[in-house]
């Protein structure tokens, strides 16, 4: 199936290229396969069953101890969210595709107006990044769905304080975030 939609995506934009023009409904079937492959994806993705466990050792030790023992996981908003899905009764297979929904539509906006939601763009994401933040890497892919959504757009319209406020929030999510620290002085 992946290499399907990768033929078809890279179908998509070869006539783009092609044609000297961007294909809008091509931009949103691509995205829509996108967002239904990552939301409905059970035990696909090499970390799935890893952060499975997570989900299931975030429930075991609120319930050993409190919920204040989540501030001293790695990832402390991350393991949060995953203590308020299990206090809602939400599985995690719903936990999944709820997390995977919301990465794709934070960086849906980067995709539709900074790469002018051209199939290019999405061939490029498919190609290097889909499979393995989204798909395995999720507090990554959230990390970085929130700095393409959200904070990309603040740093360039120049506002540096409300950049650095949601870069701390995205840290809480994934450790790594921190590198986005130096993009407004570089």
């Amino acid at each position: 199936m992946y290499w399907l939609v990768f033929f078809f995506i890279a179908g998509c934009a070869l006539f783009e290229i092609r044609n000297r023009r961007i294909n809008r409904r091509s931009f949103v079937i691509i995205y829509t396969i996108l967002v239904l492959m990552i939301t409905l994806r059970q035990g696909q993705g090499q970390d799935y069953y890893n952060y499975l466990s997570i989900y299931q050792e975030i429930d075991y030790i609120t319930s050993q101890t409190s919920a204040l023992a989540l501030a001293a996981m790695t990832d402390p908003l991350y393991a949060t969210l995953n203590y308020i899905a299990i206090q809602c009764g939400v599985s995690y297979k719903w936990f999944s595709a709820i997390i995977s929904f919301v990465t794709m539509m934070l960086m849906y906006p980067f995709f539709r107006k900074v790469c002018n939601g051209c199939a290019v763009s999405l061939f490029m994401l498919y190609a290097t990044f889909y499979l393995i933040y989204p798909f395995s890497g999720v507090r990554q892919g959230l990390a970085i769905a929130i700095m393409l959504g959200i904070m990309y757009p603040l740093l360039r319209d120049g506002k540096i304080l409300k950049y650095y406020l949601v870069m701390c929030v995205a840290i809480l999510i994934h450790q790594s975030a921190i590198i986005c620290a130096i993009m407004p002085i570089v």
